[in-house]
């Protein structure tokens, strides 16, 4: 098999719970929830489709995730617990920067005549009907990622599903204050 890309590991890799096998929340995070000391207030919006696979016009069958997820396990990563989707949470009139992401995967060529991209990881709580949940922000850096360009208000958050969210649903994040910064844009 050949070179998928490069990674950058900033700390030790998360291991996931998994009760039964099925996808339902759980608490990713082995972190307390007294680590996440910033916290931004957003709401659900729709994103591209690109990334769960619901936009029938993508090239993407399945989604870009469950095309992502196998690589990233292979290089110390296992999302596995969580949906082959993105919550796309609008923070607007906020943006956020990553400043030391857990994870960082380089020059990762994750389907056939792509262009390789670069993608970071922060781990996050979402705080969604009433309680925390662990997850991961992702970003695929948008200096190599050439199609479907983000909003810089969104955050893309992978998690296990939430079934209680709908798109205009309230959700606050919460981050570590070393690994993201969120200010006005």
């Amino acid at each position: 098999m050949g070179m998928i890309g490069r990674v950058s590991l900033k700390s030790p890799v998360a291991r996931y719970r998994c009760l039964d096998g099925k996808r339902r929340p759980l608490r990713l995070s082995p972190l307390p929830e007294s680590e996440f000391d910033s916290h931004v207030a957003g709401v659900l919006s729709s994103g591209h489709g690109h990334a769960s696979g619901r936009n029938p016009e993508s090239p993407y069958i399945g989604g870009t995730l469950n095309l992502q997820y196998p690589i990233f396990k292979r290089l110390g990563l296992d999302l596995g617990e969580c949906y082959p989707g993105t919550l796309n949470i609008s923070i607007t009139p906020f943006t956020y920067q990553i400043i030391e992401p857990e994870h960082e995967f380089l020059d990762i060529a994750w389907f056939p005549g792509r262009q390789a991209e670069n993608f970071c990881f922060c781990r996050c709580l979402v705080f969604a009907s009433g309680r925390p949940l662990g997850g991961y922000l992702y970003h695929p850096d948008p200096a190599t990622k050439v199609t479907h360009p983000d909003n810089p208000s969104h955050l893309q958050i992978v998690s296990p599903y939430i079934p209680s969210l709908v798109i205009g649903s309230p959700v606050d994040v919460g981050f570590r204050s070393q690994d993201v910064i969120v200010s006005m844009r």
